[in-house]
């Protein structure tokens, strides 16, 4: 069994390794972008759909953001008022907030797909104008960062129960 945890922590690594890649991928294109619009503006030449792409580049790199911070457990917690607790209740409510954002991430992953879904099925897609891009191309990193989120999250739980540190 402890084989088992390790292959899945192994591959949570690698996994975060990929996030990571991607999160810089997305930072240094997003300020290229804007360094050539502002070199452009000076030239009296305007991209105007810079805009649009550096905005929905943004919100993706904020979900890939958000799976990389469970990762690292940089994500939102009441650390101060968890780490004035004894050790035993710390435990109990680190595991709690887990269970608690498991769900809320699980909730993520089943309607974004549910949503992306309808979006395709019914075939009136929003359209990115200066792209001719469905806007679910886009919807999709919703449901796929929060199920990396979800993976995070179970890897900590899995740490936290049977390993007794996280």
């Amino acid at each position: 069994m402890t084989s088992f945890f390790e292959k899945l922590f192994s591959i949570e690594n690698k996994i975060y390794e990929v996030e990571k890649k991607i999160l810089i991928f997305l930072l240094s294109l997003i300020l290229s972008l804007i360094f050539i619009q502002i070199v452009g503006r000076l030239f009296g030449i305007y991209f105007f759909w810079f805009k649009e792409l550096v905005q929905f580049m943004f919100i993706c790199m904020i979900y890939w953001g958000v799976a990389a911070g469970v990762y690292k457990k940089r994500h939102i917690s009441a650390l101060f008022f968890v780490n004035t607790m004894p050790k035993k209740i710390r435990n109990l409510i680190e595991r709690l907030s887990l269970f608690i954002f498991l769900f809320f991430m699980l909730f993520f992953t089943i309607d974004g797909v549910k949503f992306t879904l309808l979006q395709i099925q019914r075939g009136r897609h929003t359209i990115s104008l200066p792209y001719q891009i469905p806007i679910y191309v886009f919807i999709i990193f919703i449901p796929l960062c929060s199920l990396l989120s979800s993976l995070h999250i179970v890897s900590r739980l899995i740490k936290n129960i049977y390993y007794k540190k996280s």
